[in-house]
Order: structure tokens, then sequence, then C-alpha cells
């Protein structure tokens, strides 16, 4: 079982069981205990605490006093001894913090955080001897936010993003004046093949994602060199798994054991079956805690992170989310080590990188895990989307399913044309670049606009009409740079030809399993770190 939070009431059973657990802490454990009692009573009455359990055992407390800004400015300033102001709290002081287990640590700080939405926290700890008390702020004095204002700020997010997004297709249309945009704003398949090109000068842009953890993925320079020479061998000989069938039946066991009743069910179910997949090419068979709630989690937060570093409105929001992106980085990392499998695999790629201090097997492996399982569950989704508006092209597939028939390749080909599970990727220049007429300075940053590419009309005709019988790609005549659904380059999607099979597979097991039927009518756009599409209410999956 893991860590577990609650606030406890007023009882004697209680206060003596958190007692006895805080009186072997020091100060507590000596002269601070009778002082500890009376504090200990006072905030389990007003339940200014959180308990962390784990097998119904207490292994962690902390708790807090309500007081007014005033009190605690002269505290600060004046050493005065803070006095409560229960009816009209204006800050936290948290007084006791005690824990038998450093990893409860992370829970008791979470539990802080919730317990004083609204509130700058401040923390007083005392030492035994001459040592002089600490006063700090643990979570750096910022403001928490309660579950209406975390609700509020995942709405902006997900608006701002998805504004962002409908602009960048907005543009595809030349005839349609732009509006200005944030950063500089690159949809010419010339100069972002030149841009992806020169991955030395033109850096991944990727700190929202280092915030949750650092990998190949996101390094860039001699760092990513260091982690692409150490990763690249053991990367290639640990993804063994190279039968489709073996990976469409994976998707057809995930499609028809879990319930479906709604899109995000089926979303989850995609991500499920992914997760087996990249675990399975890792050679790891057992679950290791990476569960589609979980993923969910992650990249919620993830899509705020980014959001606020493209909207200065959002930036009182940072530092929350900075902290909550780390707490779920520990979370994960309990997880995994949990599994013996996982263990054992997170061990070998350690040794094998003993020579980069910085490297963080944990990191790794969730970094692949975000990006091989979401862009392949994002996929799979568009497919559900295309085809269950289009029946005859459905049934058409159902009968051809043939990953390599001119057809099926000229569907995939399309939907990614037009929905690429990455449709925008940002970078900074590193120094000053030019190059005929390209002209970049240093530290600047720019957007390569995917969906831009792909429908440029230089390099395609109609290029806003989804047609899964496109004669660019049916006569193998498109020009590669204008199709870029994986990248270019040194730096390009090194899971492509795993993930390429994985959908393959994947619509191969839907078409198998279901009919999918939704009314006609163009496609709406989520976006969290991959492009979503949304379903319309008359969406359904009619079991085969």
């Amino acid at each position: 079982m893991g860590y577990k939070l609650t606030v406890a009431s007023w009882t004697p059973e209680n206060f003596i069981n958190i007692a006895n657990l805080v009186s072997q802490h020091p100060p507590f454990s000596q002269y601070g205990f009778a002082a500890m009692l009376s504090t200990l009573s006072s905030q389990l009455q007003h339940k200014s605490h959180i308990c962390v359990t784990k097998d119904d055992q207490l292994v962690g407390y902390a708790g807090w006093m309500l007081t007014n800004t005033t009190a605690i400015t002269n505290w600060l300033n004046n050493n005065e001894d803070p006095v409560p102001d229960w009816d009209h709290p204006e800050a936290a002081l948290v007084n006791i913090t005690v824990s038998n287990e450093r990893k409860a640590i992370a829970q008791l700080v979470r539990g802080i955080s919730d317990g004083c939405a609204g509130l700058p926290v401040y923390r007083k700890r005392t030492f035994q001897g001459d040592r002089k008390s600490h006063k700090r702020p643990p979570i750096m004095g910022r403001k928490q936010f309660s579950a209406t204002e975390t609700k509020q700020l995942e709405f902006q997010s997900e608006q701002r993003l998805i504004e962002l997004l409908t602009d960048v297709y907005q543009r595809t249309d030349r005839n349609i004046p732009a509006k200005p945009f944030p950063m500089t704003f690159i949809d010419s398949p010339e100069v972002a093949f030149q841009i992806f090109r020169n991955h030395q000068i033109f850096e991944k842009d990727y700190d929202f994602l280092e915030d949750f953890a650092k990998g190949r993925f996101s390094a860039n320079g001699e760092e990513w060199e260091q982690r692409q020479a150490l990763t690249q061998t053991f990367y290639s000989k640990a993804t063994d798994l190279k039968n489709p069938d073996a990976v469409y039946d994976i998707y057809c066991r995930h499609l028809t054991s879990h319930p479906i009743h709604s899109p995000q069910e089926l979303y989850n179910v995609f991500l499920s079956a992914a997760t087996e997949v990249v675990l399975r090419a890792f050679g790891i068979r057992e679950d290791i805690g990476w569960d589609a709630n979980h993923a969910n989690k992650i990249l919620k937060l993830l899509q705020i992170r980014q959001a606020i570093s493209w909207s200065p409105a959002l930036n009182s929001f940072s530092q929350v989310s900075v902290k909550a992106l780390k707490e779920e980085r520990v979370i994960t990392e309990e997880r995994f080590f949990k599994s013996p499998e996982g263990a054992k695999f997170l061990n070998i790629l350690a040794k094998s990188m003993m020579l980069c201090p910085s490297f963080s097997p944990v990191e790794e492996l969730a970094q692949n895990l975000l990006a091989a399982t979401e862009t392949t569950a994002s996929s799979l989704s568009w497919a559900v989307e295309l085809l269950s508006k289009q029946p005859e092209l459905q049934q058409h597939l159902r009968i051809n399913n043939d990953p390599e028939s001119v057809e099926f390749k000229g569907f995939l080909n399309e939907m990614w044309r037009l929905y690429p599970p990455v449709p925008i990727v940002t970078r900074k220049a590193n120094q000053d670049f030019k190059q005929n007429q390209m002209k970049f300075k240093k530290d600047q940053h720019m957007l390569v606009s995917i969906i831009g590419l792909h429908t440029h009309p230089d390099y395609w005709t109609n290029p806003l009409v989804f047609n899964p019988e496109r004669p660019e790609f049916m006569n193998d005549s498109y020009d590669r740079k204008a199709f870029l659904p994986f990248l270019a380059g040194t730096r390009s999607c090194g899971g492509r030809k795993l993930g390429k099979m994985e959908v393959e597979q994947g619509i191969r097991a839907l078409l198998h399993c279901f009919d999918l039927k939704q009314d006609p009518g163009p496609s709406r756009i989520n976006y969290v770190t991959t492009l979503r599409p949304v379903f319309s209410s008359s969406f359904r999956l009619d079991s085969r």
C-alpha cells in the first residue's frame, strides 16, 4: 500500500498516537516536549494539521498555526512569538514537522500545500543546544491555491493552448490575415528543414518538460550528445518488440477487457496498451505503476506548465506548477522501484550511464513513456475521429487492413499530414545564424508549425482538404521537407518505427473489435502536450 493523507479529529486515542510519534524527534524528544503537547492539542482541535499513514501506521505529521500578517512580520523581524488568529487567517506558520520515512516528507509538503490553500506558508524549526531557530517558508512563501482555483487554472491553460493551436490552424489558410504571434512563426518547409538540420544551433526549447523529468528527448548540445552516445546502444538492443502480431494482440486485449463508455475511457485504453508495448520493448513484462490515471495527471500538469511558459498572464502560477510536477516525479520513482522488473531495468540503465553524473534512469524512462505513449494514443484517437465520420472508408480499411497496402498507408499519411500528434515544436538559437534569406539572432525563440509545413500550398494540392487518396501519397511524389510527422534530421523521433507499427496495429485492432460511429461534421481540436480531437456527443463504439 502507498501513503495516505488524513486530517485527524481530536480524540484521546489520536492525541496519544500523534504525540508518541512527535516525541521521538528532536526537539520534542527533550526540552520541547511540554510545549509540543499544548501546540499539538490546538492543532487537532482546529484541524490545522496533516497525518501521513502507511499500511494504517502513522509515519508522519505536520501541524501549523493560522495567524495574521502583523504577527508574522513581528515574528520575522522582532522575534516576537506569533499569536494565533484562527478567525481571520492571513498566513500559516508550520511549527511541527516529523517523519519516520524520508519519502513521506513529500506527502507532508503536499498536505501542507492543500491544507493552507490561499495562504503564504512559513516554517519555524527549533534546534537543541545553542543553534538558533530557523525561520523560513517551506514553500518559498508562495501562495497556495484552492481546488476551485486549480480547476480555473486548468481551464485557463487549456483555453490558452487551444487558442494558440486554433491560430496555428487558421494560418494554414493564407488568405486570412495573420494575427501577431508571441514568437517567430515558421511554416516554410525550407526554413524548417534548415532549423532541424542544424540542431547544434537551434536547440530544443522544452524547459516545461524538464520540470518533470530530464532526459535525452529534451537535452541539447554536448549533454544530448553524451546521453545519445550512452543510451543509443542500450535502446537499440532493448527495443526488440518487432512482431506486429504481438502488438495487435496487446491492443485487442486492452480494447476488449476495459469498459469504454466515453472518449476519455477510450483514450485511457490507448495509453494503457501503448504503455505495455513500450515496456515490453524494454523487456519489462510487469506493471510498474505507470497507469493511465497517473499519466493523465502528469500530462495535465505539463499542459498547465506549457501554457504558463507561453502566457505571461499565468506567471503567478509558475512556482506552484513546478512544485506539483516535482511531487509527481517523486511518486513516479516510488512506483518504478516497487516493481522488481522496473527496479532491475533502472539499475541496468543507471550502470550503463555511470559516466554521466546528471543522468537519472527514472527521469529517462519517464520521458520515454510520456513521449512514446501519448503520441501513439493521440494518433489512434484521430484515426477514430476520422473513421467514425466516414463509414465507407472505415469498412474499406476493415477489409483491406494490410498496413503495407497503398490505401492503408494513404490514410495514415493523410491523417498525420492534417493532424500530426506534435503539431508545433519550439526551438531557440544559441548563436546568430545567417544562410541565404534566413537570419536568426542569438536567443531568438521560434515556433515551427508542423501543420503549416503539411499544408503549404506550394507543396500540396488542396492542402486543407482531408483526402485519404491524396495523389502526392499515392504516387509517392511529395516533398519530404513538407511532410515531417516525426520531424527530421539527427533529432527526429527515435521511436518512430515502433510508434508507426503501434498505430497500424492499433487501427487494425479497433476495426476488428468495434464499429465506430459519429455524426459528420468538422473536427474540433484540443491540445494537452499533443494534438487531440474533441468528439461530438453522437460518438459511440458498437462491439462487433
